[in-house]
């Protein structure tokens, strides 16, 4: 996006609100932003040079979205609307000819592109027929998740910890603190005995093409879970390796969980409450 600053009056990233559309721009000769949702390519083994993008939800999107996306490798890319998209699970299937040209098979190979030249080119003339971004369907309530990120934030910073978050939204990582791997949960009930119960799932688009939720998995890449209890501002810092050891991820030999359930000052967990000492 940096590239079309020069054809722009202003450019936003939105990516932590919750709204439908990443970024907004202007352009010099428009008053309203538009704005464009950005999508991860995701490989999809199985299957020789194809890729796939996911939607949470079917029903946020206006038709008129425009959704762009790339590889981490920036080797593929795709630029599709909204209305063009189905399904939930988007696949694409690049079948490189020796002239570098995408499959023309594909329904959706006028979008598809492994030039980055020419996907820039059709990117800016896109650009000016993506969505008005509206103001009044932005909801300027912060997400739970988002909630949990700034609390979490603003403790390493008195804890004098280093926190960065993870740009790339395909990676199972959500922040880094020291260095450290860190996968967030939030929540902001209270159930019954004062406990406080968290999913312990993650989405896979790879196997199939709609969205899988499964366990994490032993050799997930990750070092801490952290889970953040907002009603009573609870930090619990778990090690990776301890819910590995006590089956809370999926192995060859366990199913794994897909939720932990943790009472404040009861049980194992109570001994990672606020543990920041171990970033």
């Amino acid at each position: 996006m940096r590239s079309f600053e020069k054809d722009l009056n202003d450019l936003k990233n939105i990516e932590n609100i919750r709204h439908s559309l990443d970024i907004i721009y202007r352009y010099h000769d428009e008053y309203d932003y538009r704005g464009i949702q950005v999508k991860t390519l995701a490989s999809k083994p199985d299957r020789k040079d194809s890729w796939c993008f996911t939607f949470k939800s079917n029903d946020i999107y206006h038709p008129d979205t425009l959704i762009v996306g790339a590889n981490q490798q920036r080797s593929r890319f795709v630029i599709l609307f909204r209305k063009q998209c189905p399904k939930r699970t988007v696949s694409l299937a690049y079948l490189i000819t020796s002239n570098s040209i995408q499959n023309k098979k594909s329904k959706y190979s006028d979008g598809m592109f492994t030039d980055q030249g020419i996907f820039i080119q059709r990117l800016r003339k896109l650009m000016r027929q993506s969505i008005i971004f509206k103001k009044d369907i932005l909801n300027f309530s912060i997400t739970i998740e988002e909630q949990g990120y700034a609390k979490l934030e603003e403790k390493c910073q008195e804890h004098k910890l280093e926190f960065k978050r993870e740009g790339d939204h395909s990676s199972i990582i959500d922040c880094y603190i020291n260095n450290q791997r860190i996968q967030c949960k939030a929540t902001d009930t209270t159930e019954r005995m004062g406990s406080h119960c968290f999913h312990l799932t993650k989405t896979d688009c790879v196997e199939a093409e709609t969205q899988i939720k499964m366990p994490y998995e032993d050799f997930d890449p990750l070092d801490f879970f952290i889970f953040i209890a907002l009603p009573s501002n609870s930090f619990y810092i778990i090690p990776f390796r301890e819910l590995v050891n006590r089956g809370y991820t999926k192995n060859k030999d366990s199913i794994g969980k897909s939720h932990i359930r943790i009472t404040e000052n009861v049980g194992w967990t109570k001994d990672y409450k606020n543990s920041f000492h171990l970033l």
